[in-house]
Formats: structure tokens, sequence, C-alpha cells
């Protein structure tokens, strides 16, 4: 999966099974990630791992498979607003920082350090993906689903037990937020950029989330 003409426009298949990924590995321009199934292809994420879309430009992404977070036999507290994973709180499950037109196809992410998802660039899709639990959860931009760019659409997918849904950069704009069930707020809290269209989802909020929510 490196860089280079020979790269371009491949796929690569997961079999079923589980795969332990400590580093990150990082998809380029025209490549996909798929799994022989959602539910029987298992990425266990320690130390520095993860899926790494950054940068990408033109087609490329991640599909059918299933990520979690290898980092403690206890699963997160939904209702712990606060970092119990020391040195990981900017850590992130799937890095679609800078993104084109790339997508995040059918998967799950569970347990996640503290961001499941950062997106910004422009003109990408994720579609049915389950998010569910972050570690760490406290101040500081922890356990964000963090949707910034433009034209970026977020359709059939389920969240929860993470700490917000963001749209909060002014250059958070035009994105579209469909038909997705939602156990989160969503927040626009340091002001988005304006023309987000957030229609038909399903907002749930938990009693275990903190009151300093805008919905």
């Amino acid at each position: 999966m490196e860089e280079g003409n020979k790269y371009r426009k491949r796929i690569v298949v997961l079999r079923n099974g589980e795969y332990l990924f400590d580093q990150t590995v990082r998809m380029y321009t025209g490549c996909t990630l798929t799994g022989e199934s959602k539910d029987g292809v298992i990425i266990k994420v320690q130390k520095d791992g993860g899926l790494s879309l950054y940068n990408i430009n033109g087609g490329g992404g991640i599909r059918n498979l299933t990520i979690t977070g290898d980092w403690s036999n206890i699963a997160p507290n939904p209702g712990q607003m606060e970092e119990t994973l020391t040195g990981k709180g900017g850590h992130i499950m799937v890095n679609m920082k800078g993104a084109r037109n790339a997508y995040v196809d059918n998967i799950r992410i569970k347990n996640s350090a503290s961001h499941p998802i950062w997106i910004s660039g422009n003109n990408n899709t994720i579609r049915d993906v389950e998010i569910d639990g972050a570690y760490n959860k406290g101040g500081g931009c922890q356990g964000y689903f963090f949707i910034d760019g433009n034209h970026q659409l977020i359709t059939g997918c389920s969240i929860t037990r993470i700490r917000h849904i963001s749209l909060q950069n002014t250059t958070s704009k035009q994105n579209v937020l469909y038909k997705n069930d939602f156990g989160q707020e969503i927040s626009f809290h340091n002001s988005d950029g304006g023309d987000n269209l957030i229609e038909h989802n399903r907002i749930t909020l938990p009693t275990t989330l903190s009151n300093d929510y805008y919905a």
C-alpha cells in the first residue's frame, strides 16, 4: 500500500480473521482496503495503530470490516468524560484529514482511544458505519467524530458513547448528515461555516452525557 503507480487502483482483501495493527496503515489514492465480511474481519488496534486515508485524492477507501481498540480488558465507561488512556488523547482510528473523494463504507469502529473518525478535505462519503465507544472523552478535543471540510456525506450511520459528533470549525460547511441513528448530540460550539444539512436523523440523548452538550 505504498505510494507509486504500480500500487494505484488496487483492492486489498483481508480474509476473515483477526489482524493486529500496532502501526498506522496508510492507504493511497485509488487503493481500497476491504474485508471479506464486516463481522469476520477484526482489526485490533494497539500502540500507534490505525487506518489512514490522509490526503488521498480521487478514490479509495475502507469497507466491510471491524476496527476495535485493543487497549484494555475493560470497555470504555460511557459516562466517564475524562482521559482514561494516558498519552492517547489525540489518537485517531480512521484518519481522513485532507482526503478528497474517499469513502468509508459498512465498517464498525469499537472502543476508540479517542477519535473514531476525523474527516476534513471535501467530497467524502461515510456510509453505514457503526461507532461505539471511546475511552478518552475529556476536554481539549477528545472522543470526537470530527467533521471538517465541505461536501461530506454521512448517512446510514449509528454513533454512540463518544463525546461529540462535531461540526465546529468555520471550514465545516455544506456537509450532509442524513438518515443516521445517533445516540449522541451534534455540536457546533465553536461555530460551523454554515449551510450544513442535518435531516431525517434520529437523535437520542443518553443520561450518561455531560450537561454541556449542544443538540
